[in-house]
This record gives C-alpha cells, sequence and structure tokens, in this order.
C-alpha cells in the first residue's frame, strides 16, 4: 500500500506521526512518502520510504493507496491507470 500525502499532508508531523503508529499495527507492507521533514519521522518495520517515492512508478505495483487526493496526483496517476482500477472494480461484483 502507498502512503502519499503530499506536500501539505506531509507537513503536519503529529497527522503523519499517527499515521504511521496505527499502519504499524497492520500485517501489510507500506510505501510511504515522508515530505520535507524526512528527517523527523521514523517508520514502522512494515514501512519503506524516504523524502519523496516515485509515484508514477509505484502506484501501478501496489494494490491500493492512501492519498492526498489533490488534482494534480488524479491527474497525473488516477487518470493514467484508470483503466487498471475499473478492472479491478469490475472484479469485486
Amino acid at each position: 500500500m502507498l502512503l502519499l500525502l503530499g506536500s501539505i499532508g506531509t507537513s503536519n508531523i503529529p497527522l503523519m506521526k499517527r499515521l504511521i503508529g496505527i499502519l504499524a499495527k497492520t500485517p501489510l507492507f507500506y510505501i510511504v512518502s515522508k515530505g520535507v521533514f524526512h528527517e523527523e519521522l521514523t517508520l514502522a518495520e512494515n514501512m519503506w520510504g524516504g523524502r519523496y517515492v516515485p509515484q508514477t512508478k509505484i502506484l501501478p505495483i501496489v494494490d491500493a493507496a492512501i492519498i492526498h487526493g489533490k488534482f494534480c496526483f488524479v491527474k497525473q496517476n488516477i487518470l493514467r491507470y484508470s483503466l487498471i482500477l475499473f478492472r479491478r472494480q469490475q472484479l469485486a461484483y
């Protein structure tokens, strides 16, 4: 799973620490974009990440993503991979 909250989300250190703490308790593996304050965040053992991660390369290989939902992300990624997302939705029904 990809955790990507953009520059505004990742600059909220209490929010990022809380999310890391919650996600650390799950059995899933996470790729985390830590943003400009990356030195202030310590990832759990079920996480890997850095200041920035190449979202356009990672999105096609993850099963799910927690994102900030801003238009630029949607335009760059979701629209590009909409066929993949559509197929996954079809399989769910």
